[in-house]
This record gives C-alpha cells, structure tokens and sequence, in this order.
C-alpha cells in the first residue's frame, strides 16, 4: 500500500507502514536528544537507530546512522532481512525472496543518487529524507 501525503507528511496507510512511522519518528526523537546531549559515539551506542526511508510492496528500507563502510542500507520482507551495498545494489548480508531482491536492486540503482545524500546524511547524524518506493512511480 502507498502512503497518503496529509499536511505536509506521509500518512501511513497500512498497519507495517504506522509502525515504520512510530520507530522513525522515536529514531528522530532520540538522535535529537543524543544531539543536543553532545554525546557522540557514546550516545550513538546507546541511541543508534534505523530510521525507514522507504517502503513498497511490503519492503521496508532502513539506513542507520554512522554505520559501517562499505555505504550500505536495509531491506526487510517479511522475516527476510538483507544488507545491501549502495554502490551495485548487491546484497552483502542476509537473503531475500529472489522477486524482492530483484524489486529491491530496482530500486536502489533507480535511486543512487538520493542514497548515496542519505548515506552522507546519516554518517553525519543528520536526518534522513524519505525516498519514493518503486509504487510511487
């Protein structure tokens, strides 16, 4: 399901999405926190969060903040999870369902370019922009 845009923000319209919305926004509430605590790598350690840029077709990307090279993001499918390079779309952790994982490197290499900002972004502690899933097209 795609979400609604309502007043400036997305408005989930699925169960998995308002969960999404829920640890985004606590991921936001905490990174804000840590932040104006000035705690640094302590505060990420205790607070580091995965906030969702995406989500189509049942497909949650997430990204964390300050996370480890290689450039990489998320994808969960149902109890499937996978890390996934920027860089190629190539999976480097996990599995996926062969037609998720296709839909999924769709995706990625469509939108290299809005991953690789957040990639910067979250390796800086800034927050992350949301990027449209594969059904928003």
């Amino acid at each position: 399901m795609q979400a609604a845009l309502g007043r400036g923000f997305l408005v989930p319209r699925s169960g998995t999405e308002i969960l999404a919305s829920v640890a985004t926004l606590a991921c936001k509430s905490v990174n804000k926190q840590l932040k104006e605590r000035t705690l640094g790598i302590v505060g990420f350690l205790i607070g580091g969060c995965l906030p969702t840029i995406s989500f189509f077709y049942g497909i949650v990307i997430r990204m964390y903040f300050r996370d480890h090279d290689p450039p990489h993001f998320h994808a969960a499918y149902g109890e499937h999870e996978a890390l996934v390079s920027i860089q190629g779309a190539v999976i480097l952790n996990g599995k996926l369902p062969a037609r998720t994982a296709r839909l999924v490197k769709d995706w990625a290499m469509a939108r290299q370019a809005q991953l690789r900002d957040n990639g910067q972004r979250a390796r800086a502690g800034e927050p992350l922009e949301r990027i449209a899933g594969l059904d928003a097209d």
